[in-house]
């Protein structure tokens, strides 16, 4: 198993590179300031995030906002772990989308669901994308040149044609198209922000202009349970999140975290992963 820590800021955007794993493990922090999109060509990848852990494998693409997260990339026997990554900011996701148009935008923009409003990361497959990144595949085996900025941005709107014009994709064309129009959830973007703070219910309520009676109950609707239960849920993946990635002690993570005492995160955290924090990263170094 290897260990890896990459800041994917400093790079040329639009930005296209293949990955490729030898050994049976290899975790990688990441600390993203633009958005993502990784298809695996072979093997497995887990992702985990401070607010959720997502798993994806052959054929699958993984959209990503911006964001921390830990990635641990699996092969499969003798074979190899590969993928190829295509990173863009918001200036080349307003260049890529004008250079398609925005056909069935509205559309796409006002979708919500479950799915797309709880989740930072989706995934999503298909033979449209399947095709797409083999082609894309064999132009970068062919050593074009992807210095030319007027290719890599005509290759993203290939890539957004896609997810616009199928209906299995339509989560993540609302996400980038909201990602232009900023259509988020005055609630989504209050909770979010605040996962980590000492901010009350009330306090929250109060930032959304709303009462606590319809904050919950606008909350229950939006993400299927209770304020307090679903940022415990977020501290606590959080708290893995910084097992996985950093040293920090238990106590120290317990604070982080917004825990009242280690005590009380320890046995939270068991009894939402099954074993003690101290356990779970032990487990790590096997």
């Amino acid at each position: 198993m290897s260990v890896s820590h990459n800041d994917s800021g400093a790079v040329s955007l639009p930005s296209y590179r293949k990955n490729s794993v030898p050994l049976s493990v290899d975790i990688s922090t990441v600390s993203c300031r633009n958005y993502i999109f990784t298809y695996i060509i072979s093997g497995e990848a887990t992702l985990t995030m401070p607010m959720e852990q997502l798993r994806f494998s052959a054929g699958e693409m993984l959209f990503l906002e911006r964001g921390d997260y830990c990635i641990e990339r699996h092969s499969h026997g003798r074979g190899v772990y590969r993928d190829i990554t295509v990173e863009f900011g918001e200036s080349e996701l307003v260049n890529a989308l004008s250079v398609i148009g925005r056909n069935g935008s509205l559309e796409r923009a006002a979708h919500r669901c479950p799915r797309c409003d709880r989740h930072t990361a989706l995934t999503t497959s298909g033979a449209r994308l399947s095709l797409y990144f083999d082609m894309l595949a064999l132009y970068m085996d062919g050593r074009f040149d992807f210095d030319n900025y007027t290719f890599r941005l005509l290759k993203l709107s290939e890539l957004f044609c896609i997810l616009m014009s199928l209906e299995d994709h339509v989560c993540i064309g609302g996400r980038l198209l909201r990602g232009v129009s900023d259509g988020s959830s005055i609630i989504d973007k209050t909770v979010k922000e605040n996962i980590l703070s000492n901010s009350s219910i009330k306090d929250m309520a109060r930032n959304c202009g709303m009462g606590v009676s319809a904050f919950k109950s606008e909350f229950l609707c939006r993400y299927g349970t209770s304020p307090h239960r679903w940022i415990v849920e977020q501290r606590l993946s959080h708290a893995r999140f910084l097992l996985l990635s950093t040293t920090d002690s238990i106590a120290q993570i317990s604070v982080q975290c917004r825990f009242s005492n280690p005590s009380h995160f320890i046995k939270q955290f068991k009894r939402y992963y099954g074993v003690t924090p101290k356990a779970f990263r032990i487990s790590l170094s096997r």
